[in-house]
């Protein structure tokens, strides 16, 4: 399966590109880059029903080497049955030029409160989840090259991501079966709305390919391919970016464990 045509289909489906240069007839242009990104995401359980969730984010261009972006992410998680659970907190970015080329020193910040519905389901050894998130952007005006006061509202993003995890290597302990690696494949398709919003509805869409290996039941390494198109706010200018991304996920369990009856 090529990854990279999903990707492009989505700039087709919406604004007509076809392939990875300018649209003679339209106008539209594409830029290429290579990007690396490193996550970590850490996840403390304080009982059955509560959880927070937190992570860090460092994204990087590779050439040439510059800084493309800096994030922390922290929300507070309830579980809603064995299946669902709903999240709500807020992201703070810090985002350097687009061009990495570029010789402005010029870092944008800005706050993105959200909120998101998580489902995830067992189809016999696949497992497949879904994510349902709203977001609001608060960024400041930028006037020739400069920030120019205080966040103010831009638009809000919708956000639905479709994941797909299959065990590929499981070993045998204490009678079960535990999982050491695992195959994922994930799309997200991203929405923008607001008065704001004129020539850019769809804001972009992400294709994943990656593999998870498990050293510990709490620490999960997965590296990944991610495919991302992006259109600008003038509607007739895309990015395409190609991205390794290495994600560390560390889950840490605070809550209360019952005494096993009969127990010493």
């Amino acid at each position: 399966m090529n990854f990279r045509c999903l990707a492009l289909v989505a700039l087709t489906v919406v604004g007509g590109v076809r392939g990875g240069h300018a649209n003679a007839q339209t106008g539209k242009k594409i830029t290429t880059q290579d990007q690396f990104w490193v996550a970590y995401i850490n996840t403390l359980k304080f009982s059955e029903r509560w959880s927070l969730g937190t992570d860090i984010q460092e994204r990087r261009s590779i050439d040439p080497d510059a800084q493309f972006l800096f994030a922390v992410r922290a929300h507070v998680m309830r579980t809603l049955g064995r299946s669902w659970d709903v999240r709500a907190g807020g992201s703070y970015f810090l985002q350097w030029s687009n061009d990495p080329r570029s010789s402005s020193d010029l870092i944008v910040p800005e706050w993105r409160p959200h909120v998101e519905l998580n489902n995830t389901t067992t189809i016999g050894r696949l497992r497949l989840d879904h994510r349902y998130r709203g977001e609001a952007r608060f960024i400041p005006e930028v006037t020739d090259g400069q920030l120019a006061g205080g966040h103010i509202f831009t638009n809000f993003r919708l956000r639905y991501q479709l994941g797909l995890e299959f065990p590929l290597v499981r070993v045998k302990r204490d009678e079960k079966r535990i999982e050491r690696m695992y195959l994922r494949i994930a799309d997200e398709v991203m929405l923008n709305a607001g008065s704001k919003v004129v020539l850019n509805t769809f804001d972009q869409n992400r294709v994943l390919i990656g593999i998870g290996y498990k050293p510990t039941p709490a620490l999960t390494i997965i590296l990944s391919y991610l495919d991302l198109v992006q259109q600008r706010p003038t509607g007739n200018f895309y990015f395409h970016r190609h991205n390794i991304r290495l994600t560390v996920v560390h889950k840490l369990d605070l809550s209360r464990k019952e005494p096993v009856k009969g127990a010493p």
